[in-house]
Protein backbone atom coordinates (compact mmCIF):
# COMPACT_ATOMS: atom_id res chain seq x y z
CA UNK A 1 0.00 0.00 0.00
CA UNK A 2 1.66 3.45 -0.89
CA UNK A 3 1.65 5.62 1.79
CA UNK A 4 1.48 9.48 0.62
CA UNK A 5 3.65 10.27 4.09
CA UNK A 6 6.73 8.74 2.74
CA UNK A 7 7.06 10.20 -0.85
CA UNK A 8 10.00 12.87 -1.28
CA UNK A 9 9.82 15.12 -4.45
CA UNK A 10 12.18 14.84 -6.41
CA UNK A 11 14.53 17.60 -5.00
CA UNK A 12 14.21 15.57 -1.85
CA UNK A 13 15.35 12.05 -3.28
CA UNK A 14 18.71 13.44 -4.99
CA UNK A 15 19.64 14.83 -2.14
CA UNK A 16 18.67 11.93 -0.05
CA UNK A 17 20.18 9.59 -2.23
CA UNK A 18 23.24 12.14 -2.86
CA UNK A 19 23.08 12.46 -6.62
CA UNK A 20 22.39 15.51 -9.13
CA UNK A 21 18.76 16.49 -9.36
CA UNK A 22 18.88 16.91 -12.91
CA UNK A 23 20.36 13.34 -13.73
CA UNK A 24 17.35 12.41 -11.37
CA UNK A 25 15.30 14.05 -13.42
CA UNK A 26 16.78 12.61 -16.92
CA UNK A 27 16.37 9.13 -15.55
CA UNK A 28 12.83 9.79 -14.97
CA UNK A 29 11.80 11.54 -18.11
CA UNK A 30 12.89 8.10 -19.55
CA UNK A 31 10.92 6.12 -17.62
CA UNK A 32 14.41 4.11 -15.76
CA UNK A 33 13.89 5.69 -12.42
CA UNK A 34 11.19 4.39 -10.53
CA UNK A 35 8.61 7.06 -9.25
CA UNK A 36 4.74 7.68 -8.40
CA UNK A 37 2.04 10.46 -9.35
CA UNK A 38 -0.27 10.79 -6.49
CA UNK A 39 -2.84 13.33 -6.38
CA UNK A 40 -1.80 14.96 -9.58
CA UNK A 41 1.74 15.68 -7.97
CA UNK A 42 4.84 14.15 -9.06
CA UNK A 43 6.96 12.43 -9.93
CA UNK A 44 7.44 11.72 -6.01
CA UNK A 45 9.56 8.63 -5.07
CA UNK A 46 9.65 6.15 -2.25
CA UNK A 47 12.98 6.03 -0.44
CA UNK A 48 13.15 1.96 -0.10
CA UNK A 49 12.17 1.75 -3.93
CA UNK A 50 14.78 5.06 -5.66
CA UNK A 51 17.80 3.34 -3.34
CA UNK A 52 17.11 -0.23 -4.48
CA UNK A 53 17.00 1.13 -8.01
CA UNK A 54 20.63 3.07 -7.59
CA UNK A 55 22.23 0.30 -5.87
CA UNK A 56 21.46 -2.16 -8.70
CA UNK A 57 21.19 0.14 -11.65
CA UNK A 58 24.12 3.14 -11.28
CA UNK A 59 26.10 1.31 -8.36
CA UNK A 60 29.49 0.24 -9.34
CA UNK A 61 31.93 -0.96 -6.57
CA UNK A 62 35.83 -0.86 -7.44
CA UNK A 63 37.71 -3.68 -5.82
CA UNK A 64 41.26 -2.15 -4.92
CA UNK A 65 44.79 -3.89 -3.89
CA UNK A 66 45.98 -3.77 -0.51
CA UNK A 67 49.28 -1.94 -0.39
CA UNK A 68 52.27 -4.21 0.37
CA UNK A 69 53.49 -3.36 4.51
CA UNK A 70 57.04 -4.03 3.14
CA UNK A 71 58.65 -3.11 0.15
CA UNK A 72 61.94 -4.93 -1.71
CA UNK A 73 62.24 -3.07 -4.78
CA UNK A 74 65.36 -2.92 -5.46
CA UNK A 75 67.47 -6.69 -5.62
CA UNK A 76 69.87 -8.41 -7.43
CA UNK A 77 69.18 -10.85 -9.77
CA UNK A 78 70.96 -13.53 -7.38
CA UNK A 79 68.74 -12.43 -4.15
CA UNK A 80 65.02 -12.84 -6.41
CA UNK A 81 64.34 -16.39 -7.69
CA UNK A 82 66.11 -17.38 -10.40
CA UNK A 83 62.98 -20.02 -12.04
CA UNK A 84 62.01 -19.37 -15.68
CA UNK A 85 65.85 -18.14 -16.98
CA UNK A 86 66.61 -20.40 -19.70
CA UNK A 87 69.47 -22.99 -18.71
CA UNK A 88 71.91 -21.63 -21.82
CA UNK A 89 71.95 -18.14 -20.28
CA UNK A 90 71.18 -18.73 -16.33
CA UNK A 91 75.16 -18.67 -15.82
CA UNK A 92 75.83 -15.13 -17.27
CA UNK A 93 76.76 -13.28 -14.03
CA UNK A 94 75.63 -10.11 -15.82
CA UNK A 95 72.44 -10.95 -16.75
CA UNK A 96 69.66 -8.39 -16.05
CA UNK A 97 65.83 -9.60 -16.80
CA UNK A 98 63.28 -7.41 -18.87
CA UNK A 99 59.35 -8.33 -18.21
CA UNK A 100 57.28 -7.25 -21.17
CA UNK A 101 53.97 -7.33 -19.60
CA UNK A 102 51.96 -5.33 -22.38
CA UNK A 103 49.92 -2.24 -21.62
CA UNK A 104 49.79 -2.62 -18.07
CA UNK A 105 48.32 -0.07 -15.84
CA UNK A 106 50.37 0.67 -12.63
CA UNK A 107 53.20 2.34 -10.86
CA UNK A 108 56.56 1.97 -11.28
CA UNK A 109 59.81 2.59 -9.65
CA UNK A 110 62.72 3.59 -11.00
CA UNK A 111 66.09 2.26 -8.94
CA UNK A 112 69.51 3.45 -8.83
CA UNK A 113 72.40 0.81 -6.61
CA UNK A 114 69.50 -0.41 -4.05
CA UNK A 115 67.53 3.38 -3.68
CA UNK A 116 64.31 4.35 -4.85
CA UNK A 117 65.22 7.51 -7.06
CA UNK A 118 61.83 8.09 -8.70
CA UNK A 119 58.27 6.49 -8.35
CA UNK A 120 55.59 7.29 -11.41
CA UNK A 121 52.53 6.16 -12.65
CA UNK A 122 51.47 4.99 -16.62
CA UNK A 123 48.81 3.12 -18.19
CA UNK A 124 51.88 1.26 -20.22
CA UNK A 125 54.53 1.10 -17.78
CA UNK A 126 57.13 -0.69 -20.19
CA UNK A 127 56.80 2.27 -22.91
CA UNK A 128 56.80 5.34 -20.23
CA UNK A 129 60.02 3.10 -18.66
CA UNK A 130 61.16 3.09 -22.00
CA UNK A 131 60.87 7.07 -22.62
CA UNK A 132 62.54 8.08 -19.08
CA UNK A 133 65.48 5.78 -20.65
CA UNK A 134 66.10 7.27 -23.66
CA UNK A 135 65.50 10.99 -22.37
CA UNK A 136 68.63 10.28 -19.95
CA UNK A 137 67.30 13.06 -17.19
CA UNK A 138 66.98 10.47 -14.13
CA UNK A 139 69.71 8.35 -13.76
CA UNK A 140 68.53 4.98 -12.78
CA UNK A 141 69.87 1.02 -13.31
CA UNK A 142 66.88 -0.23 -12.44
CA UNK A 143 63.21 -0.27 -13.09
CA UNK A 144 60.14 -2.28 -11.20
CA UNK A 145 56.31 -2.10 -11.36
CA UNK A 146 53.41 -2.58 -9.08
CA UNK A 147 50.06 -3.56 -11.50
CA UNK A 148 47.07 -1.77 -10.10
CA UNK A 149 43.82 -0.47 -11.51
CA UNK A 150 43.27 2.82 -13.57
CA UNK A 151 41.44 4.63 -11.45
CA UNK A 152 44.06 4.03 -8.28
CA UNK A 153 47.10 5.29 -9.73
CA UNK A 154 47.23 9.20 -8.27
CA UNK A 155 46.07 7.71 -4.98
CA UNK A 156 48.69 4.92 -4.96
CA UNK A 157 51.34 7.22 -6.02
CA UNK A 158 51.11 9.77 -4.11
CA UNK A 159 51.31 7.25 -1.21
CA UNK A 160 54.74 5.94 -2.50
CA UNK A 161 55.93 9.35 -3.28
CA UNK A 162 55.50 10.33 0.33
CA UNK A 163 56.85 7.18 1.94
CA UNK A 164 59.68 6.73 -0.25
CA UNK A 165 61.00 10.22 -0.89
CA UNK A 166 62.73 9.69 -4.34
CA UNK A 167 65.40 12.21 -4.80
CA UNK A 168 63.33 12.70 -8.64
CA UNK A 169 60.00 13.63 -7.47
CA UNK A 170 58.79 17.01 -6.96
CA UNK A 171 60.21 20.43 -7.20
CA UNK A 172 63.88 19.04 -6.19
CA UNK A 173 65.49 17.37 -8.44
CA UNK A 174 69.12 17.44 -7.42
CA UNK A 175 68.88 14.90 -4.85
CA UNK A 176 68.51 16.46 -1.69
CA UNK A 177 65.95 15.87 1.22
CA UNK A 178 62.71 17.83 0.52
CA UNK A 179 61.85 17.14 4.44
Amino acid sequence: MLDPRKLMTQDEAALYCKIDATILSKWTESGHAPHVFYANQGPLYQKAEITRWLKENLTQIHRSMKLPERLDICMSINERESGGIPISIASISTLCELTITGQVPGIYFLCRDSNVVYVGQSVCIFARVGQHFYQATKKFDRAFFLPCPKEDLNTIEKHFISTLDPEYNGSNINGSSRK
